[in-house]
């Protein structure tokens, strides 16, 4: 799912914006405003799927006397990290354009994940009492 995501983030910015057509009369279409509305839709709808399947593993990972603090938390967290996100891309675009931080932060997203690939499944043969608090 964080590939996923990660991929259609990427798209977004690096082919979304290339293909921008210029002239106000030409973004004025249809075409334009279906693409534009299918990636913004599948972005966020990907963001709630990702944040389903955390609160969905954190049910099921902690006791269910303390998850609701968790999932609490964990909502804010999310919330501030996202204001967070805007904040400082807006100065790596200011500083950089649109697409050098975007080929940045999508390779070292993903080789993230497929270094730590092992690391993360390995977390669903952990028994559930370890995870309790």
């Amino acid at each position: 799912m964080v590939v996923l995501n990660i991929t259609v983030a990427s798209y977004g910015v690096l082919v979304l914006f290339a293909t921008m057509p210029a002239g106000h009369e030409a973004q004025n279409t249809v075409e334009v405003y279906a693409h534009v509305f299918m990636v913004s839709f599948l972005m966020d709808l990907l963001g709630e799927f990702e944040f389903t399947m955390v609160v969905g593993v954190l049910f099921a990972r902690t006791d269910k006397r303390v998850s609701a603090v968790h999932v609490t938390i964990l909502g804010a967290l999310l919330n501030m990290t996202s204001f967070l996100h805007k904040t400082y891309i807006f100065f790596m675009v200011e500083s950089f354009g649109v697409y050098m931080p975007q080929i940045a932060f999508t390779t070292l997203a993903l080789a993230f994940v497929i270094l730590r690939k092992n690391k993360f499944i390995s977390l669903k043969d952990v028994e559930r009492k370890e995870f309790y608090i």
